[in-house]
């Protein structure tokens, strides 16, 4: 599980992980890409959620929607709402990261400045953390959002079936330090 310095289960230190992927003036490429890989990340953890339900119930038929490859995201984000897996405040902040993420695939933007347009939806999202809240609206806080949701939906496999989480201890003197390229 993710643990925060007071060992909080599910706590994500967002200050420390918002500095090291926090820059100002992110060119259109850098958000295209926090946007595409926050979300094909996030979808994967939709369709794992939704095939440990489809398991858990037998449902062949339930699988077989799931890997249909033309069921719309939102549809399955809707699934997980109705069957009660998510929550509303869960709910709604994957609907918002999606919406950023189809401002992106279903519209040209030519200028960063329309990329930063596309994150003015992260005000709406209902997130605990009031570092997050009153960051910048940007490709930065997306990401946030993403690692909160991805969080969220762990421990909601984990509640569905506990084998279907894996789990790293570290000692408490544990650190780590990046590679540079």
């Amino acid at each position: 599980m993710i643990t925060n310095g007071n060992d909080n289960l599910g706590d994500l230190d967002y200050e420390g992980m918002y500095n090291p992927i926090s820059k100002d003036n992110r060119n259109y490429k850098e958000h295209l890409h926090a946007v595409i890989l926050g979300c094909t990340i996030l979808e994967s953890s939709i369709n794992n959620l939704i095939e440990l339900q489809a398991k858990k119930l037998s449902s062949k038929s339930l699988t077989e929607w799931n890997n249909n490859q033309f069921v719309p995201i939102a549809t399955k984000i809707k699934l997980l709402r109705f069957a009660n897996l998510i929550d509303e405040k869960l709910y709604t902040n994957l609907c918002i990261l999606f919406k950023i993420r189809n401002g992106f695939a279903h519209k040209i933007l030519l200028f960063p400045d329309h990329a930063n347009s596309e994150f003015k939806y992260l005000s709406n999202a209902d997130i605990e953390s009031d570092f997050v809240k009153n960051i910048p609206n940007d490709s930065a806080k997306f990401q946030l959002i993403v690692s909160h949701c991805f969080t969220k939906m762990l421990f909601i496999s984990q509640k569905i079936d506990p084998n279907s989480v894996s789990y790293f201890e570290t000692p408490d003197d544990f650190s780590f330090t990046p590679i540079d390229d």
